[in-house]
């Protein structure tokens, strides 16, 4: 099979087929609709020093997308130019600011942009790997340009029927010229499907260039479709291409007249429009050179040939020095120490982490340890505290029934003292006497059998003394009424508090509820802003005369009163009231 078609085919895929997704060379990318481009179209050291702008002034600007779209477009036109060490470097600049981003369309276009590097040192592993990688990530973004650029790349690769494998040193590895055509029916394809009629003639074009390995007269008419196309559009730089394709097949078919016509076409434009591009020129140079040889004109043959292999020598000679080479590998091993580097900064922020958490828990240990510990001793604290105060209560509630029994022996001593006595008025101060050690007995009781151990409740302590005094003077049947609040006064308060309160029910009992049809009795206790107000009234008479000094129970209401820190009045109307207050 010749190779000069097959080359011819890979230069079409790896300079056209980066151009599928936009944006690469604006002035190569008329859309169908846009005016003549004649005006318009710039040199190939032109658009590089436009690019060169491009780039200065994104970088001031400081737009990051800007500076990486400036980068690829440097690297296409130092690749135009034939300096691909340039445009290696360049690539790898846009790559340094799109992979960190992840995947996108102008990453897959960059990858195919490497490819064609990549193909044109001769490195055709390499731009396998580069196509593959960008074709992976337009199928993840579904991506149509992306995928279709990536197929007509490798139609171009499968085409070219060998990878250079410096390692093994083996210089051909046959591929299945099939592939060729599948991978280029699928670009035309995606090409239809987006209806854009650029994409179908370079899908035309690089049929055509297919077609020229196995049957000559049928890739003419791809390649007049694609001229039809790209003329109307007045895109030179791709009619010197179709005018090169058209030159190889009339010189494969020996029909030299049009050989020849296309070959001065291409000449004139690239001299009128100044197209200098390293491919261009290279493959120029080789379809001359066949031209030359076909029509026996042997001497220019040569120098052709001579011209052809100096230009594929400057692509070669880059790729043996292995500077294009040495720049993926160094930018390849700069990504693995940098991820080198974030994972030992990962492993040492997982260390520190690890050694603080092992900090922690051995805090949290002794933390845990010491309130053990402490839980403890507190608990068995708690036990002692709670066993002492057992102890305690226990104490004082014994205190407090041997007290209360003590009170029960004298009362039970004056009672038989008053039986005995036979002066009516000795008999009643006995029995007056046994009352008032009753209502302490009665105090005493309460503390005994109340939830307080020195504290009584005085709504139930005041009803159970009161009905205690009325039950010995005989009036058990008297129902008083209450309006007691539920107040807990302390034994201190309460004992003094119960003998005022057995004092004047007592005089009640002996001077207001004689000779009263419906005796009654109102006992009103209520606290209000921290003092104790106390009220006893009865409907008796009340005072016939004005109470003197000398009565032995007001004296008694008078000390108690004083112990207690209060005030105490008598009103002597509708009978007769005490009113008392106090501080708990």
């Amino acid at each position: 099979m010749c190779q000069r078609p097959v080359r011819l085919l890979l230069f079409f895929a790896s300079t056209l087929g980066g151009l599928l997704i936009a944006p690469v060379a604006k002035s190569q990318q008329v859309p169908a609709n846009s005016p003549p481009a004649s005006a318009t179209l710039l040199s190939e050291p032109e658009r590089l020093i436009e690019a060169q702008n491009s780039y200065r002034q994104a970088l001031a600007e400081g737009d990051s997308s800007r500076v990486a779209e400036a980068c690829y477009l440097l690297s296409k036109r130092y690749s135009n130019l034939g300096d691909f060490e340039a445009a290696q470097k360049w690539s790898i600049r846009c790559e340094r600011i799109l992979e960190p981003r992840g995947p996108s369309a102008e990453l897959a276009k960059l990858y195919i942009q490497l490819a064609g590097i990549a193909t044109a040192t001769h490195r055709y592993r390499d731009a396998y790997g580069f196509v593959h990688r960008s074709l992976t990530m337009a199928k993840q973004i579904h991506s149509d340009h992306a995928q279709m650029s990536a197929y007509t790349m490798l139609s171009g690769l499968h085409s070219a029927n060998f990878i250079n494998d410096s390692t093994e040193k083996k210089n051909v590895t046959y591929l299945s010229f099939d592939s060729t055509f599948y991978y280029n029916r699928l670009a035309e394809k995606l090409a239809r499907k987006l209806r854009d009629p650029k994409e179908v003639a370079i899908i035309q074009l690089n049929t055509g260039s297919l077609w020229m390995q196995r049957d000559v007269r049928r890739a003419i008419p791809y390649f007049q479709k694609a001229m039809a196309f790209y003329k109307a559009r007045q895109v030179f730089y791709s009619v010197a291409i179709v005018h090169l394709c058209l030159a190889r097949a009339y010189v494969r078919i020996r029909q030299f007249t049009n050989a020849r016509h296309h070959l001065d076409q291409t000449q004139f434009l690239r001299q009128q429009h100044d197209l200098k591009t390293h491919d261009l020129l290279e493959n120029l140079a080789d379809v001359q050179a066949t031209y030359a040889a076909a029509t026996g004109d042997w001497k220019r043959a040569y120098q052709y040939l001579e011209e052809h292999q100096r230009l594929k020598n400057k692509a070669l000679t880059m790729d043996r020095e292995g500077a294009v080479s040495r720049l993926g590998v160094a930018y390849e091993t700069e990504k693995k120490e940098a991820q080198l580097k974030a994972q030992n900064e990962a492993l040492a922020l997982r260390t520190q982490n690890l050694t603080t958490q092992k900090r922690l828990t051995l805090i949290t240990g002794i933390f845990l340890g010491i309130t053990g510990v402490m839980s403890v001793i507190f608990f068995r604290l708690y036990r002692k505290n709670k066993r002492i105060s057992l102890q305690n209560a226990a104490l004082v509630m014994e205190q407090s029934h041997r007290f209360r029994n003590n009170l029960q022996v004298v009362t039970s001593l004056l009672s038989l003292h008053a039986n005995r006595v036979g002066d009516p008025v000795a008999q009643k101060a006995v029995q007056e006497s046994r009352l008032r050690v009753e209502s302490m007995s009665r105090l005493h009781q309460r503390l005994y059998v109340g939830p307080r151990l020195v504290e009584v409740d005085l709504a139930e302590f005041i009803q159970e003394l009161v009905g205690e005094v009325l039950y010995n003077y005989g009036y058990s049947n008297l129902e008083p009424t209450y309006t007691l609040e539920p107040i807990w006064l302390h034994v201190d308060k309460a004992v003094p508090l119960g003998l005022i309160l057995t004092e004047l029910v007592s005089n009640a009992c002996k001077y207001a509820f004689v000779g009263q049809d419906q005796p009654a009795l109102t006992i009103t206790c209520h606290q209000t802003e921290g003092r104790i107000h106390l009220r006893i009234a009865d409907n008796g008479p009340g005072f016939v005369a004005k109470p003197t000094s000398e009565s032995f129970g007001l004296t008694l209401i008078g000390i108690q009163v004083q112990q207690l820190k209060g005030i105490n009045d008598f009103i002597n109307q509708n009978g007769l009231t005490f009113l008392l207050s106090f501080k708990p």
